[in-house]
């Protein structure tokens, strides 16, 4: 892994630990090592840059297998402490963005590596790195923003490639409801993501309860004249399927 020269006497990188304790910095993997605990090699990987620049690295580190965010620094001598946070938040951020938003040339190269893992079938390996980036959009701007909303639609195309349904449902379900709250014209394809995403379901309760907010999402979008043609089908296709009995969820597909 490489990493541009700081800018400053301090070097900061975002740490994205999975419940499954499989780790990202800065947007890679961290390679997994027999017998060294997950966080033991970030830490070996964070002393590693700060002795290379002979600085400090702040980590924001994101541990879900533990629930804990925290600023931790580490020092060239290979000692490290937990950094206080600023007080000051950061700046306000519109939302939503203009449409023609372009991602920075970081972003894109993350992104650019989680296509390339995708086309290679490292699907596990491609929504790890999804997900390690929609964390670190939402927390640096806000669930809304657009780079965090392109973020969590590809998660949830990835989460549908690696056959978990119930994920990929709850994604492109939080990606369609902001962009049906702001009449994006986009709004209509993303709950047609959602509503593929929710055909696949097959128990009750969630069947129910994400239909209802389908269709919901598909009245409102009706109403503002959103709904393409092309899309009448799906919106039959939800109302179909919260009729069916439940024991007949497993046979519907749109």
């Amino acid at each position: 892994m490489t990493l541009p020269a700081p800018d400053s006497e301090v070097f900061s990188c975002d740490v994205y630990i999975s419940e499954e304790e499989r780790a990202v910095l800065n947007g890679d993997l961290v390679p997994e090592a027999e017998d060294v605990p997950v966080h033991e090699a970030v830490l070996n990987l964070l002393h590693d840059y700060a002795r290379e620049r002979d600085t400090v690295v702040r980590a924001a580190v994101n541990d879900r297998s533990s629930g804990e965010t925290f600023l931790l620094d580490v020092l060239p001598d290979g000692s490290s402490r937990l950094s206080v946070p600023s007080d000051d938040p950061l700046p306000p951020t519109a939302s939503p963005a203009p449409h023609d938003a372009t991602l920075p040339p970081a972003l894109a190269d993350r992104v650019t590596t989680i296509q390339r893992q995708a086309h290679a079938d490292q699907l596990d390996q491609a929504l790890l790195l999804a997900t390690a980036l929609r964390e670190y959009l939402t927390g640096r701007y806000e669930a809304a923003h657009p780079y965090a909303l392109e973020a969590r639609a590809l998660e949830a195309y990835l989460a549908h490639l690696c056959g978990i349904p119930r994920q990929a449902t709850l994604l492109a379900l939080a990606v369609a409801r902001v962009r049906c709250q702001h009449a994006d014209p986009r709004a209509a394809d993303d709950v047609a993501r959602a509503t593929a995403a929710w055909s696949f379901l097959q128990d009750e309760q969630p069947v129910l309860a994400h239909g209802t907010e389908l269709l919901n999402m598909w009245q409102r979008l009706g109403d503002q004249g959103l709904v393409p043609n092309a899309h009448a089908p799906l919106v039959r296709y939800v109302g179909q399927r919260m009729r069916t009995p439940p024991r007949a969820y497993a046979a519907q597909t749109p």
